[in-house]
C-alpha cells in the first residue's frame, strides 16, 4: 500500500526559559526519504523557523509532510469556559484564546512590543499581524509560571473557587478533586470543568498541562509549545500552506496538504521495540521511524480514523489525541 505522506518530521521540545538549555534538549529529526537527518542546537524559535522552512520546501517539490511534537496541543475540557466565561465552537478558538490570554497578561505586566493596543486584545485568528508581533517579541522573556499564577486567581474568581487548575513542584499546591466536576460560571454559563484530557485518563502515563512541574511533567513545555503552534499555524495559513490538525481538524485528512500530530515519544519507542537509553535526539528519531513505518504498511489510516463515539468526539476535537492511543 503506497504512503499517504513523503517527508516526515518531530521535535523533542523544551519548556526551559534559558536559550542555552533550549539548546540542549530540543531535537528536530526530519526524513526527507533519503534518511532521518538531526539537528540540534536549536532555540523554540530557531525550530519554528526550521518547521515553516521544512513545511515551505515541501510545498515548493509538491510534497506532503506529517510532522508532530512531543508537548500537548490543548488543554483539559472546560478550560477555556473557566477562563473565558463562553463556550469555543472549536480546538482553534481554544488555542487563540489561550494566545489572547497570554498577550493581555504580558501586556499588563508592561511586557508588549512598543505601541501594543492598550485595549487589549480580542479575536485575531482571521485579522493581521499584531498579534504576531506582540507574541514574536513578548515571549522571549515570558515566564509561563507567572501566567498560571494569573489564571488560577481569574478562574478561581470566575468560578467562586479558592484555587485554580494549574500546579506542580515549587509552584503550586495540586487543586483539591472538588475544582473538576460540573461548574457554574459568573457569566451564567454553566460546564463540565476536567482535570484531564480523554486521552491522558485513557493512557494515564501522559500528563496534563495542568501540572507545572514534577516528574514527567509537560505543562510548561505544553505551554510554550502551544504558543509556537499557534504562531506556526498562522504563519502557515497566511503562505497558503495547508496543515490540518489531528484529530482536532477532523479525523479524516484532506487529500492534500500537511498534517500535524501529538505524538508520544515513550509509546514510539516501545511500539518500534527500543530499548537503548534515552536520548532527546533518540526519542526524535524514534517518533520519525513510527511515523514513517506506519504510513509506509498502509496502518496510519487506520489510526487516524480513530473509532472515537459521540461523546468522546465532542471532547476530542477541543482537546486533542495522541497518534496510536487506543480510544
Amino acid at each position: 500500500m503506497n504512503p499517504v505522506f513523503d517527508w516526515y518530521a518531530f521535535a523533542d521540545y523544551s519548556g526551559a526559559g534559558r536559550e542555552a538549555e533550549q539548546r540542549k534538549h530540543i531535537a528536530w529529526a526530519v526524513d526527507r526519504g533519503n534518511g532521518i537527518v538531526v539537528t540540534q542546537g536549536l532555540t523554540r524559535w530557531g525550530l519554528l523557523e526550521s518547521v515553516s522552512g521544512l513545511l515551505r520546501a515541501a510545498q515548493m517539490e509538491g510534497k506532503r509532510v506529517l510532522f508532530g511534537f512531543d508537548h500537548n496541543y490543548g488543554f483539559p475540557q472546560g478550560f477555556y469556559e473557566a477562563l473565558h466565561g463562553s463556550a469555543p465552537a472549536d480546538w482553534r478558538q481554544v488555542l487563540e484564546g489561550y494566545a489572547v490570554s497570554v498577550a493581555s497578561f504580558l501586556q499588563k505586566e508592561g511586557r508588549g512590543p512598543a505601541g501594543a493596543n492598550k485595549a487589549g486584545y480580542t479575536s485575531t485568528w482571521n485579522r493581521g499581524g499584531c498579534m504576531d508581533d506582540f507574541i514574536a517579541e513578548a515571549l522571549r522573556s515570558w515566564s509561563p509560571r507567572d501566567w498560571a499564577r494569573s489564571v488560577n486567581e481569574a478562574i478561581g474568581m470566575g468560578i467562586g473557587s479558592l484555587q485554580g487548575p494549574f500546579w506542580g513542584t515549587l509552584f503550586e499546591r495540586r487543586p483539591e478533586a472538588s475544582l473538576f466536576g460540573e461548574r457554574r460560571h459568573s457569566s451564567g454559563l454553566c460546564f463540565r470543568f476536567r482535570e484531564r484530557r480523554l486521552v491522558e485518563e485513557r493512557f494515564r502515563r501522559l500528563k496534563p498541562a495542568f501540572q507545572l512541574g514534577g516528574i514527567g511533567s509537560v505543562g510548561q513545555q505544553s505551554l510554550q509549545g502551544m504558543l509556537h503552534l499557534y504562531k506556526l499555524l498562522r504563519l502557515c495559513s497566511a503562505e497558503g500552506i495547508p496543515v490540518h490538525v489531528w484529530p482536532q481538524d477532523g479525523c479524516r485528512v484532506p487529500a492534500g496538504g500537511h498534517l500535524a500530530v501529538e505524538v508520544y515519544p515513550t509509546l514510539a519507542l516501545e511500539l518500534e521495540g527500543i530499548v537503548a537509553p534515552r536520548t532527546d535526539a533518540g526519542d526524535a528519531v524514534a517518533s520519525v521511524r513510527w511515523m514513517r513505518r506506519v504510513d509506509g504498511e498502509g496502518l496510519l489510516r487506520g489510526l487516524l480514523l480513530a473509532n472515537f463515539r459521540d461523546e468522546q468526539w465532542q471532547r476530542v476535537r477541543l482537546e486533542g489525541w495522541v497518534l496510536g492511543v487506543d480510544p
